[in-house]
């Protein structure tokens, strides 16, 4: 009985190196699989600086249409790659840019405010890449909902199509509707401005801003006072 119990252990030890083989070399060829730029920096009309990543397939050469993502959600490394290099394996060139201010960008972090523009300069410097055949192509939902329709504002020709979903609609809902002011929104202006990614202590802090908001029914001030609830300027809010 040993002597098999020996050997079907011996087996499942080979079995248990070569799948690890195989993972390894899998994820190799997943690395070889594609160029990837994750430091690109568009310069804007007035001079800021727009932080991108672009992946393409290796070892073609001809040009392909773009698909782009203009987000202020700077997630962590691997879950932007993921989502570019599904936009490869269909036949395009995947890109994500981020909004003024984020990831390497230098700016000051405004949500809303540069938007439209901002994605004009992005699809038109994209339009000019090697890489491009002119045609641009934008998805996503919520803050990148509301960039495609930004972008729109000032139509780029490069831009053919956008797909956007529960976009967000500044004005409706952001930063109020019907003249009642949604209080998430204040949470929201800490969790994607306090940082060049996002902060997600903050962000998760669900007490302290449970409290802030019982103290404001309480005290009932004006949205431009918060910062006396807060201790912390936000300029998001400036303008009550």
């Amino acid at each position: 009985m040993k002597p098999t119990l020996h050997f079907v252990f011996l087996i499942l030890i080979v079995l248990n190196a070569f799948s690890q083989q195989v993972s390894t070399t899998k994820s190799e060829d997943l690395k070889s699989a594609y160029t990837i730029q994750d430091s690109v920096m568009i310069k804007t009309r007035d001079g800021a600086f727009i932080s991108a990543i672009v992946v393409q397939k290796k070892g073609i050469s001809s040009p392909k249409p773009v698909i782009l993502q203009y987000t202020i959600y700077v997630r962590d490394k691997v879950r932007d790659l993921k989502s570019l290099k599904e936009a490869v394996d269909n036949g395009y060139i995947g890109v994500i840019a981020y909004t003024r201010g984020k990831r390497f960008s230098p700016s000051e972090i405004f949500p809303y405010e540069s938007d439209g523009n901002d994605a004009y300069d992005v699809i038109d410097w994209i339009s000019k890449q090697k890489w491009c055949n002119g045609s641009v192509g934008m998805y996503g939902g919520s803050y990148n909902g509301f960039t495609q329709w930004a972008a729109c504002k000032k139509m780029h020709p490069a831009l053919k199509t956008i797909v956007p979903y529960v976009a967000n609609r500044p004005g409706m809902g952001l930063p109020m509707e019907n003249n009642i002011f949604i209080n998430p929104n204040y949470e929201w202006s800490f969790y994607v401005g306090n940082n060049k990614s996002l902060d997600t202590v903050a962000g998760n802090d669900r007490q302290r801003f449970r409290k802030m908001q019982f103290k404001w029914w309480e005290t009932v001030l004006l949205i431009k006072n918060w910062t006396v609830l807060t201790a912390v300027q936000t300029d998001y809010f400036s303008d009550g």
